[in-house]
């Protein structure tokens, strides 16, 4: 009979125990599934109160996939309502949140009290590891990287050892440009330029100029804690170093009279719709007061009418500015496809219109693409040394720098998410139509020496400008003006011919004119997989002859 009251004895004390165990199992699984259920592949949805730390720490693990260690001081009960967040944000805030940390080294994440970790990481080896990247630039990558080290961790840039090269351009050297004819060696990435002096006697010397060439790099060498050097490589880095993206920038300069410009309606007025306003409508013309008609811009294309420049509304002191002439009101205009072309055509049939450059260039996201069509004219520098009693003056030209004549375009692209690029744009027109004398003279008598140099006059038309444009669309910058001054001669046939008196049978006819510098500009983002259609069509025409054909593979297969 005892022994019957012990095993019942037994039994209820087993079956509480396993109500005890058994729901508290259950319901920390049925906390798992529920997670899990809420959550993204890489998210946790956590909901606790007053819940062990240690069983927060396993649901974590249990979700991530990564093996979670603790130290015997990580004690205590979580509140925490979290839903569908990233576990290491879950791992990160729990942990700050009741004055814990956590190392990581590959796959383990050991979990210990804050003040534990400065000590765990002064006593860890470091280790350094060379970092090739496939995209970023290596100084670029440096600057972001160095807040994300340890107090340990240090980080430098690889320069490899500069070959020897070739002179193109000008370079920059304090408050002067050394360039044009000169060799240029580089030692290390020091460089020196080798350029030309003439002496009194018509003789040359050589003079030497050095400087710093613009050095890039693709190797990191890092020094840090394993698990800070591991974030580095495989969180940090793969965000950052990625493929850019390349945009094709078109342009097109001309120079066109400003008569052509009147006739095809330009206006450089700024209206009150500002630059954003590309799309046009119908305006009337008062005829006498008594009729009206529709003007249109036929002389473009039947797709054209002229864009209204119309007073902000409730205001009289402005009263608008039409009727005017049939066309487009153009500032900093955007242009579609069609009206581009159809704008371009009318332009290039007119016979005062110069076509001053057609450049086209690929450049990466945020980088600068600079294009030159033109040349250098040098500009030379006298020095006269004075006399002795046995010998007179001496005079040394000397090569100053060189000017760049001819047009100069930069333009930085940044594309946004959106499709549309943010353009940074700087024209630049540069010629010489008269110089000026400089005279010098040194000594006196037989042995004075006079020297003359001739300066070129330098004519510049530049602007400066940052825009937004959609993906393909062209932008239209004008009003850059400059006064032309021609002569004409006419007279009558035969009669004007004769010697001595033509000249009573002819007369001269000069026209002082204005012509405005227009510059077109279209963008286009490249996708990954190469040129499309269209734009190697583009190329094609351009390049004024047949590619191969499987020229089209090989352009999708270089990119």
């Amino acid at each position: 009979m005892k022994k019957t009251k012990s095993l019942k004895a037994c039994l209820i004390l087993v079956f509480y125990l396993v109500q005890a165990f058994g729901i508290s199992d259950l319901a920390f699984t049925q906390t798992q599934q529920d997670a899990q259920a809420l959550s993204a592949p890489e998210n946790v949805t956590l909901d606790f109160k007053d819940a062990d730390i240690q069983n927060v720490l396993k649901i974590i693990s249990y979700k991530s996939g990564i093996n979670i260690v603790s130290t015997p001081d990580v004690i205590g009960n979580v509140t925490i309502r979290l839903m569908d967040v990233p576990w290491e944000t879950a791992l990160d805030v729990i942990l700050k949140t009741y004055g814990f940390g956590y190392q990581r080294q590959e796959n383990v994440i050991l979990v210990t009290k804050m003040e534990n970790i400065s000590k765990l990481q002064s006593e860890e080896t470091l280790r350094t590891e060379i970092v090739t990247l496939k995209f970023l630039d290596a100084q670029d990558a440096q600057k972001i990287l160095i807040p994300l080290l340890s107090p340990r961790g240090k980080i430098s840039v690889l320069y490899a050892r500069g070959q020897k090269g070739w002179q193109f351009g000008t370079f920059q050297i304090g408050k002067e440009k050394v360039g044009g004819e000169g060799q240029r060696k580089e030692s290390g990435v020091k460089t020196e330029t080798i350029s030309i002096e003439k002496n009194a006697a018509g003789g040359f010397v050589s003079q030497k100029a050095e400087f710093e060439p613009d050095v890039k790099s693709k190797v990191l060498v890092i020094t840090d804690t394993p698990v800070y050097l591991d974030r580095i490589k495989n969180i940090i880095l793969p965000q950052v170093d990625k493929r850019p993206k390349q945009v094709l920038i078109e342009a097109r300069i001309m120079e066109v009279s400003k008569d052509k410009l009147k006739d095809l309606g330009f206006d450089w007025g700024s209206g009150t719709s500002g630059a954003s306003g590309y799309t046009t409508a119908p305006s009337d013309m008062g005829l006498n007061g008594k009729n009206s008609m529709t003007l249109a811009g036929r002389n473009l294309a039947s797709e054209f009418t002229p864009g209204k420049f119309s007073p902000l509304e409730g205001t009289t002191a402005f009263p608008g500015t039409y009727p005017y002439k049939a066309g487009l009101e153009i500032l900093f205009k955007k242009l579609t496809g069609t009206q581009f072309e159809v704008i371009l055509h009318a332009l290039e049939e007119d016979a005062r219109t110069n076509t001053l450059s057609a450049p086209r260039v690929l450049t990466l996201d945020n980088q600068e693409a600079s294009i030159l069509v033109g040349y250098h004219t040098p500009i030379l520098s006298s020095q006269v040394t004075a006399g002795t009693t046995t010998e007179g003056p001496s005079q040394t030209q000397t090569l100053d720098y060189y000017q760049e004549i001819g047009i100069r375009l930069n333009v930085v692209p940044q594309i946004n998410e959106d499709g549309y690029i943010n353009m940074i744009i700087h024209p630049s027109i540069t010629s010489s139509s008269s110089s000026i004398t400089a005279t010098n003279v040194a000594g006196t008598g037989a042995t004075a020496i006079k020297t003359t140099i001739d300066y070129p006059i330098i004519d510049v038309r530049e602007a400066q400008t940052q825009l937004l444009m959609k993906d393909t669309d062209t932008i239209v910058l004008g009003g850059l003006l400059k006064d032309v001054k021609s002569t004409e001669t006419i007279g009558i046939p035969f009669l004007s011919k004769i010697p001595f008196l033509g000249k009573f049978f002819d007369r001269e006819i000069v026209d002082n004119g204005k012509v405005d510098l227009l510059i077109f500009i279209t963008a286009r983002i490249l996708k990954d997989e190469g040129l499309s259609d269209a734009e190697i069509a583009s190329l094609k025409d351009n390049l004024g002859k047949d590619p191969e054909p499987d020229a089209k593979k090989e352009v999708a297969k270089n990119k």
